[in-house]
């Protein structure tokens, strides 16, 4: 009798949280569905938009491997990239809170700060990822097959994915350059490092810098 009572407490229960989730779930949804239908084409260019439905369909998504796996008792991801989907969902969840200070006088100048930095350095961000990956070419081809000399760090075991890295961690100001004077092409990777710390470090966190100062200022201006 007792585990006839427990299994009815559990589907009641699984009953009263899937609604519980769906009414609020439904009620977030209708107002990104206002808002398509007042202007459907500014709606979608509009990165903060993009992200809602990234996220709401990230959250539908997670609602449904929960209830397949503890409640239907099927598995239909692996551990690991179930922990992924949920770390994701956590961190899409604290920047929407982030983005909403926005309806608070004080935080308000902030997020439209921070909003009108990222828009202003989309093209900044475009040029700087063409010299990473041009950097990153050469480092891939000049360490391609060379087990004397190292001269990418060793992150993950994909060598397209080291390169990256590399090239993210110079732009950090993180150099790598212990095995720099191994190898036969020593000369012409010292020369290569050089261009590259003076042109991503110097030049273009300089420039990051400007452009972030005159946002700033125009919207202080505002």
């Amino acid at each position: 009798m007792s585990e006839q009572f427990g299994f009815f407490n559990s589907v009641y229960m699984l009953i009263f949280k899937i609604s519980v989730i769906a009414i609020l779930y439904l009620y977030f949804v209708k107002f990104e569905i206002d808002q398509f239908i007042q202007d459907p084409v500014d709606y979608f260019f509009d990165l903060m938009n993009q992200f809602d439905i990234a996220q709401y369909s990230l959250n539908l998504s997670i609602i449904c491997m929960v209830i397949q796996d503890v409640y239907l008792d099927r598995k239909i991801m692996e551990d690991s990239w179930k922990k992924a989907f949920y770390a994701i969902a956590c961190f899409c969840m604290w920047i929407k809170i982030y983005y909403l200070m926005r309806i608070f006088s004080q935080t308000a100048h902030f997020i439209t700060l921070i909003t009108r930095i990222v828009d202003d350095c989309k093209t900044f961000v475009i040029m700087l990822t063409i010299i990473l990956l041009a950097f990153a070419n050469f480092y891939y081809v000049i360490d391609m097959g060379d087990k004397d000399s190292n001269y990418v760090g060793l992150y993950t075991d994909n060598n397209v994915m080291n390169v990256l890295m590399e090239m993210y961690f110079v732009s950090l100001g993180n150099f790598n350059i212990g095995s720099y004077s191994n190898g036969a092409n020593s000369g012409i990777i010292w020369v290569f490092f050089i261009l590259a710390s003076f042109i991503i470090v110097v030049v273009f966190m300089n420039l990051l810098i400007s452009i972030m100062g005159n946002t700033l200022n125009d919207v202080i201006e505002v």
